[in-house]
């Protein structure tokens, strides 16, 4: 098989193409149908000095690289987000670096708006279909030379050798912590959500700094712990609304439209309405108290099938059964009358005949244990302790 040549007006061609920065070499070999290596082999003969790959592409896809030296709300959102979910790789011997993020295709608009701060064109979003994600890099060789990223926290291999980032500054240590919490938080608030939480995950050293740095801004509410053992990782929440509330509005989340709407927008809304405060013993009255009552007296539905259907929590349920819902004695007797009838059921004798009946069936398998308690209106130990003699019904010698 002999290899394809090039004439020597493609050779011009290639020449002119490569050094005007245009295209990269595997874009040339693709046009002229030939391997990588044949225009490498072209451009060495003619004393044309090769471009990293990658320098190329940043090249067909420029972008404003102050931005990355800047100190504002959008690059202090974006190395917070970089700190959580980037990646940064420094090449030494080529004084180069590279940041990259890949997301789920559902938060592509975060590097849109990556782009547009940069100058950038959408096209450098690249997409995968098979695991439906998407991703930007950003590379370069001027960078490296002016700034190391250290006092954002931003430094290779991030998740097991971190650094505390050095940021002072109240107007940029907002944004900046936005992002760590949209890239490694988790936030559910809201009427529809079973659970209101703000909760940080990341390397123990960072969670720590963030924890300092919310209380510095002022934050006074309760922060809830965890540590995973063997791991160098942690967690922090915040799970009451109050602390939730509060939280946001000392990071000024309303002046910021660039952060993840699926996650704040529901404190947003709550924010611009003014409503802070929930009064769950305000929630149900006595009609829906005395339905719920009777549905577990049913004895068909449990304190948490019961707070999962009336939306609210298995706490509030169990204070409506002992009575502590409303400070009323009617329903506090209600539930002890509802106790007492159970002992009555639970403690019901069974005459020797009836429990000779129940052995037989029980041995014939002409029913079950379950139907045998309902038939004789006792527990199914009690049917268990008949069927083996045992407790109250042991054989008498």
């Amino acid at each position: 098989m002999t290899k394809p040549k090039l004439s020597q007006e493609q050779i011009d061609e290639i020449i002119v193409e490569y050094t005007t920065i245009e295209v990269n070499l595997v874009d040339i070999a693709r046009k002229y149908n030939v391997s990588n290596w044949i225009i490498k082999s072209v451009l060495k003969k003619n004393n044309i000095k090769i471009i990293p790959h990658s320098f190329k592409n940043r090249i067909k896809y420029p972008y404003n690289e102050k931005f990355f030296l800047s100190e504002t709300e959008k690059s202090a959102y974006f190395f917070g987000f970089m700190l959580g979910d980037g990646c940064l790789y420094i090449n030494k011997e080529r004084n180069m670096y590279e940041f990259t993020i890949c997301l789920s295709k559902k938060d592509k608009h975060v590097l849109e708006y990556f782009c547009d701060w940069t100058n950038r064109s959408y096209d450098a979003i690249k997409y995968s279909n098979k695991i439906n994600r998407v991703s930007l890099d950003f590379r370069g060789a001027s960078l490296c030379k002016n700034n190391d990223f250290k006092k954002w926290g931003f430094v290779p291999n991030k998740t097991y050798n971190p650094v505390i980032p050095t940021i002072i500054d109240p107007k940029i240590l907002k944004p900046f912590i936005i992002g760590l919490l949209d890239a490694d938080g988790h936030i559910s608030y809201g009427e529809k959500n079973n659970k209101n939480i703000i909760e940080f995950i990341c390397n123990s050293i960072i969670v720590n700094w963030f924890v300092e740095t919310i209380k510095n801004l002022g934050f006074r509410g309760k922060i809830n712990y965890r540590y995973f053992k063997g791991k160098c990782y942690s967690s922090v929440s915040i799970t009451k609304k109050q602390d939730i509330i509060d939280l946001c509005k000392i990071l000024n989340i309303e002046n910021y439209d660039f952060i993840f709407d699926r996650k704040w927008n529901d404190i947003k809304t709550t924010l611009k309405n003014g409503k802070y405060k929930t009064n769950n013993k305000l929630k149900f009255n006595k009609e829906t108290v005395d339905e719920i009552i009777n549905l577990y007296k049913s004895k068909k539905f449990s304190t948490y099938k019961l707070a999962k259907m009336y939306k609210t929590s298995r706490n509030v349920i169990s204070k409506m059964l002992r009575g502590k819902y409303f400070s009323q004695s009617e329903y506090s007797l209600l539930h002890e009358q509802f106790k007492t009838e159970i002992i009555k059921v639970t403690n019901n004798k069974i005459s020797n005949e009836q429990c000779e009946e129940i052995r037989k069936i029980i041995i014939n398998k002409e029913k079950t244990i379950v139907s045998l308690s309902k038939e004789y209106n006792v527990s199914k130990t009690t049917i268990t302790d008949i069927k083996y003699f045992r407790g109250a019904y042991k054989k008498v010698a």
